[in-house]
């Protein structure tokens, strides 16, 4: 019985250590980028428009060219250079809205359903 015991909080303890660890590395690699460079100073995506759920068009800057390349699952092609004055940067569509303001569009919206089943069920229960 005792040896039991043992041997349950023996692997509750290594499954503890396993989830620790994992946590330390994947902050470690979120940091460094696991090897990887992600600062680019002369490359940046300006805009992205999805065409179909594997096709791309992106307009990408490098250095001071702006250039209209075609993305696809296996194959990217450059297809024009533009000119980056007739560009408009105006619209800001390119941002994600921030997961907070998701959160929140999402707690309003089923508060207003709660919302809107509480007066439907006291208009049934008034006629």
């Amino acid at each position: 019985m005792i040896k039991n015991l043992a041997e349950l909080f023996g692997l509750l303890l290594v499954f503890v250590l396993i989830l620790v660890l994992a946590y330390y590395t994947s902050k470690w690699i979120g940091k460094t980028g696991g090897g990887m460079n992600l600062k680019n100073n002369n490359i940046t995506i300006v805009e992205t428009l999805r065409l179909s759920q594997t096709k791309y068009l992106q307009i990408i800057k490098v250095t001071d060219k702006y250039i209209v390349i075609a993305v696809s699952k296996d194959h990217v092609e450059y297809l024009t250079e533009i000119d980056g004055e007739k560009l408009d940067f105006s619209q800001g569509g390119t941002q994600a809205p921030s997961f907070k303001e998701i959160l929140t569009k999402i707690k309003t919206g089923n508060n207003m359903k709660s919302i809107d089943r509480k007066e439907n069920e006291k208009d049934e229960n008034d006629v």
